[in-house]
């Protein structure tokens, strides 16, 4: 698949999604960038298991002390 960024006036955006819409959805996927997406739980499992590594939580005080004025 390819991807196509589009600028639309607001009063097209409609029509054009509503065209979209008519297109096989295993043909065309209309992706809000603005949208949220979920973690899997593997991933979320992941990143627990980062944020309790200690190694981690001192690279995090490091970095901080690193960035303050």
């Amino acid at each position: 698949m390819q991807t196509l960024l589009l600028r639309t006036d607001d009063g097209v955006f409609e029509q054009i999604k509503a065209f979209l819409s008519l297109l096989p959805k295993e043909k065309v996927q209309v992706i809000d960038p603005f949208e949220v997406g979920f973690m899997t739980q593997e991933e979320e499992n992941e990143l627990k298991a980062l944020l309790q590594d200690e190694d981690t939580q001192t690279m995090a005080t490091e970095s901080k002390r690193s960035y303050t004025l």
